[in-house]
């Protein structure tokens, strides 16, 4: 079901498209050099949101054309030199011819730059994907966390969005947006929240950029054992604009209005999904008693001061879904709704030269019930929170950075749940659960960002933080260290310590254990980056040790006597051919954990030692475009019998998906985009798991769905 849904954000991606097509093209060419008239080679030259570009020769010239008509950025971006922005007037059949001088840039030790397994998205120099390459991604739906799901070190483990990092459960990434954290940042949660959920929450046309971080990650960033995914939204819109798109089982829009030009403007979303033409077209397995249904609004104002910058964000989603549930053990109807909304106030100065600050006040509430035989959950939440961080950079060599967090919880929830979770029939033993957790977290992180000398950079620091319910308190220590071997290319290393509170549930006296301590694990990075223009080669080891995890205990339900380890090696590799690009992703992974129901060192069920990602796209003209990614993944993990532990696997996955783009010019200033997009164009039926009887005598598949067909249109008003 999850891999024919994932098709209904699809037409958000073309939201941000901005490509057009006409009979006579505008020419746009010009030399790219440094400031003392040295061409620069291989300098990335784009207009703004558009797939229209080159790169330059070993002259610094490039040429390309654009059917585009009207008033639109040109960038250019080089390793090592300041970023050029320039608005330019295209019209039919002209000629543009340019002189630009791009300007060295002072190297400083950013954390981007030195610290480790960290990924980017945007439209800045230096990302490892732009917002446009990610958006239409084959297999991605247009989704932020299945696009993060081709990079190396995220496991292909459930059929959804879910992200699982390194040997980590999906519950170690942190989630964070415009400073604000995302306590639930996926669409339709799995029953048991150990797979995330179907989509991510925000649709990538929401955000500027995401740093996506799998390890190594910086001391301003906590209560996460191994990822961390931040976001930032959308600033101030450049002119007016308005877009629909209307898909399959899909119809949204944005609306951009620049009320006083450069100064303050507005962004309003909205997306409305429901999916019943869309399985009519594309059966599944899944007998749906209430088809997957989702809506989602949000609203973003920014106002610029002199400077620094004031941005409010509102957002709000609501998802909805029934379908009839078969297992050898029991069968029922699951039925699942839940609502979320961020509301979130940020603030960003700066005095002098040197010398900026960010702070944050949000409120973010969820509100959700799951209902399936015995099992039967209400939820709600609320989560106050206020961020506060500072940036001083001294001198040339030398960045301070510090910062605290405070936030006020409430989770309220009650309901019953099965003592055996893999037994929710209707006269399955039951617990029930009346939780009210109120607890306060306070953190506090303090970095140096030091150039110890002309190539070598170190990022050393520590976090603090203490949480009220538990009464207890963390110290994490960290160093970053990167080594510039050339322009080009770096040599990086990072050693450091991550605590996680357990999550609320596990404080509930009947069900879990109100003096669990907070988990544990210290990463061990080293890794190897050659960057050439657009193109990427990375290469990374690391090795994780897990402390003081969540263990069952039949006399205190849990404890903190589990532990265990992940180790592997991650390879990305970008290349640009002109109008064939794409890139390759390898990961290889060994993870072992005595935690939760294994009371033997055994592999998790997140245990998948190899992952591979090829990406691939070619423009045959300017008007039309394909791509295709074909996944592969080693089979997860199952439990074939009582005495064992995850000893067998499924068969391998794999996967291969098309989408194909058309564009053209309805009249002056309008761009139509008609799009399909095949998901698993060989009808190939993966299996993500087995669910057994309580004898172990029979067992059932849980089986992805075949192939699936998506389409839609895009219109700029």
């Amino acid at each position: 079901m999850k891999e024919i849904v994932k098709n209904i954000s699809f037409v958000l991606l073309l939201i941000t498209a901005k490509i057009g097509f006409a009979e006579n093209l505008a020419t746009i060419k010009g030399k790219v050099q440094d400031n003392k008239n040295n061409p620069l080679v291989g300098a990335n030259v784009y207009l703004e949101g558009r797939f229209e570009g080159a790169s330059t020769d070993i002259n610094g010239n490039f040429v390309f054309e654009t059917p585009v008509r009207g008033k639109y950025f040109l960038i250019v971006s080089y390793i090592g030199y300041e970023p050029y922005r320039k608005e330019i007037s295209v019209t039919k059949g002209r000629l543009i011819d340019l002189e630009i001088i791009l300007y060295p840039t002072v190297l400083k030790s950013k954390e981007i730059t030195v610290t480790a397994s960290s990924f980017t998205t945007g439209e800045k120099e230096g990302v490892t994907l732009t917002s446009l390459e990610v958006v239409t991604t084959p297999g991605a739906a247009a989704d932020v966390c299945r696009a993060l799901k081709i990079y190396p070190g995220v496991q292909q483990v459930e059929k959804g969005a879910g992200l699982f990092v390194r040997g980590g459960d999906v519950s170690e990434t942190k989630f964070i947006l415009d400073g604000a954290v995302i306590e639930h940042p996926y669409k339709y949660e799995s029953l048991t929240g150990a797979g995330g959920g179907v989509f991510g929450m925000f649709a990538p046309y929401l955000l500027k950029g995401t740093y996506f971080s799998t390890g190594g990650f910086s001391v301003e960033y906590g209560d996460a054992l191994s990822g961390v995914l931040s976001m930032e939204s959308c600033g101030m819109p450049a002119k007016f604009a308005s877009t629909i798109g209307i898909g399959l089982s899909n119809l949204g829009g944005i609306f951009q209005l620049p009320i006083i030009e450069d100064n303050f403007g507005l962004s309003l979303s909205g997306n409305v999904t429901d999916t019943k033409y869309l399985f009519k077209l594309n059966p599944s397995s899944t007998k749906f008693t209430r088809f997957p249904s989702t809506y989602d609004i949000n609203l973003n104002i920014v106002y610029k001061l002199k400077n620094g910058q004031i941005k409010a964000l509102c957002f709000k989603e609501s998802d909805e879904t029934g379908a009839e549930v078969e297992t050898p053990i029991y069968t029922g109807v699951f039925t699942g709704k839940n609502n979320s909304s961020l509301y979130n106030f940020q603030i960003k100065y700066l005095f002098g030269e040197r010398f900026g600050v960010t702070s944050n006040l949000a409120l973010s509430k969820f509100d959700g019930q799951q209902r399936l035989n015995i099992l039967d959950i209400d939820r709600k939440e609320q989560l106050y929170q206020f961020r506060f961080s500072m940036e001083y950079e001294i001198n040339s060599g030398l960045t301070l950075r510090s910062g605290v967090t405070h936030f006020r919880n409430w989770v309220k929830i009650n309901g019953r749940v099965p003592e055996d979770e893999t037994d929710i029939s209707s006269d399955a033993p039951l617990d029930t659960i009346s939780l009210d957790w109120k607890p306060n977290k306070s953190s506090l992180f303090l970095e140096n960002r030091i150039r110890v000398f002309d190539r070598f950079f170190l990022v050393p620091g520590f976090r603090f933080a203490t949480e009220s319910f538990s009464n207890k308190s963390i110290f994490d220590p960290r160093i970053s260290g990167a080594y510039e071997i050339s322009k080009k290319s770096f040599f990086r290393t990072s050693v450091g310590v991550y605590h996680q509170y357990p999550e609320p549930r596990y404080y509930d006296e009947n069900i879990g254990n109100p003096n669990l301590k907070p988990m544990s694990s210290v990463h061990y990075i080293g890794g190897y980056e050659l960057t050439t223009g657009s193109n990427l080669l990375r290469l990374e080891a690391y090795y994780k040790d897990y402390r003081d995890l969540l263990l069952n205990d039949s006399l205190v339900n849990y404890s903190n006597n589990g532990y265990g380890y992940a180790t592997g090696t991650d390879c990305f590799l970008k290349r640009d051919f002109g109008k064939l690009s794409g890139w390759f992703s390898y990961s290889y992974l060994i993870a072992r954990r005595k935690a939760g129901n294994f009371v033997e060192l055994s592999s998790p069920d997140f245990n998948i030692p190899h992952n591979l990602t090829l990406v691939a796209k070619y423009m045959f003209t300017d008007n039309f475009n394909v791509g295709c990614t074909y996944r592969y993944a080693t089979g997860k993990p199952y439990t074939p019998s009582v005495a064992e532990y995850n000893t067998q696997r499924v068969p391998d996955y794999q996967r291969f998906d098309v989408s194909l783009f058309y564009l053209h010019n309805f009249y002056k200033g309008n761009l139509t985009v008609f799009y399909l997009m095949v998901s698993n164009l060989f009808n190939r039926i993966n299996i993500f798991d087995y669910v057994y009887s309580a004898d172990y005598s029979t067992r059932t598949p849980i089986k992805g769905d075949g192939r699936s067909i998506y389409f839609g249109v895009s219109i700029d008003l």
